[in-house]
């Protein structure tokens, strides 16, 4: 399901990285995981019961609630009712976008609030 997301958003013009499309076996999974949240723009997570719980979501989500660059920038996406608190109770002050039931009007609403947010002023020593 994140696959069909992911090009949904994708069609909508919004570019996503999205690590199983990503990363093959023999590369350094964790090192290209933190390459890419360094280099987004927005975080967005899937939200599923398996995903509250699951150990790698619960860094990443950590690491883009702690990050400056994320601030106002951090998009839950509810693709099945789960416990959000058991991945993040600061996720339950979030806005997040319901995609349980129009996955198409949900993946609309996650775009617009994408690409209408103002962009990033540049980071100090990158161009």
């Amino acid at each position: 399901m994140a696959s069909e997301i992911v090009k949904r958003l994708r069609l909508l013009g919004v570019p996503c990285w999205y690590s199983p499309h990503r990363l093959t076996g023999a590369d350094q999974w964790l090192d290209k995981i933190g390459r890419a949240l360094k280099r987004c723009t927005w975080f967005a997570v899937l939200l599923t019961p398996r995903s509250v719980r699951a150990k790698w979501v619960k860094h990443e989500v950590q690491f883009a609630l702690q990050a400056d660059r994320y601030e106002n920038r951090v998009l839950p996406l509810l693709l099945q009712t789960c416990q959000i608190d058991q991945l993040a109770w600061p996720l339950l002050n979030f806005q997040y976008i319901d995609l349980r039931g129009d996955l198409n009007h949900g993946c609309r609403q996650a775009a617009r609030k994408i690409l209408r947010a103002p962009a990033l002023p540049p980071r100090r020593g990158h161009r």
